[in-house]
């Protein structure tokens, strides 16, 4: 006679394997505290805290075997920071982006602000400005609008969109008084393990990265 397992205890296992899907789970305190919170309807939520600025961001999160994409959705935060681009000359599947960021006040360079550059929502690099407020930015095109997101802690973001190849020149003006808002992209990393204890993700093009973060029962997901 063969076993057969009872509908209940299928649905007992269903149920606990989401349930260890859920949680807030976040790394060990450091200059840099980063945290998911994962609800098992798939929403998730990320904050990161330093001494020098806060990012936040949410959207929902997929797992398919190895892998775990967060998928950041668009937020509503209104940039407040201004940006002037001008196309220099055209470059055949390509971009090349000459930017100068500049304080929206004082008109002082911001140094060692963050230039991210996606396609199609998925991260290419980024450059960090150097001490006159300058950066160079370089990216294949491919028929894909390129995104170029600036940030500085303490500052409203710029978020750029460029729609075919060339060289262009971006000056920005950040205002101040604003937190990093993730913007609508996705984040793929390889996953290790995720139980209730912990979430461990490594990268998938950078092999030397890996990060543990560990359940913390104090902080809760609110919708």
């Amino acid at each position: 006679m063969k076993n057969i397992i009872p509908l209940w205890a299928v649905l007992y296992l269903f149920m606990a394997s989401c349930k260890s899907h859920s949680g807030t789970f976040c790394t060990k305190p450091n200059f840099v505290v980063s945290c998911f919170e994962l609800k098992r309807n798939g929403e998730f939520k990320y904050d990161q805290g330093s001494c020098t600025g806060d990012s936040q961001g949410s959207g929902n999160y997929e797992i398919h075997g190895d892998s775990i994409v967060f998928k950041f959705s668009k937020n509503s935060q209104t940039s407040r920071s201004v940006f002037k681009i001008e196309k220099k000359s055209d470059i055949d599947k390509g971009i090349i982006v000459d930017l100068t960021v500049v304080d929206l006040q004082t008109k002082e360079p911001i140094v060692f602000y963050s230039a991210a550059i996606y396609s199609n929502k998925v991260l290419l690099g980024g450059k960090a400005g150097d001490l006159e407020g300058k950066a160079n930015l370089v990216a294949s095109f491919n028929q894909q609008p390129i995104s170029i997101e600036v940030s500085n802690a303490g500052y409203y973001p710029i978020n750029i969109e460029i729609n075919e190849p060339g060289k262009y020149s971006v000056m920005g003006q950040m205002k101040s008084g604003g937190f990093n808002q993730i913007q609508e992209q996705d984040w793929i990393f390889k996953l290790v393990d995720l139980n209730k204890d912990s979430l461990v993700m490594e990268g998938f093009e950078d092999e030397g990265w890996s990060q543990t973060f560990l359940r913390n029962e104090k902080k809760k997901y609110k919708k």
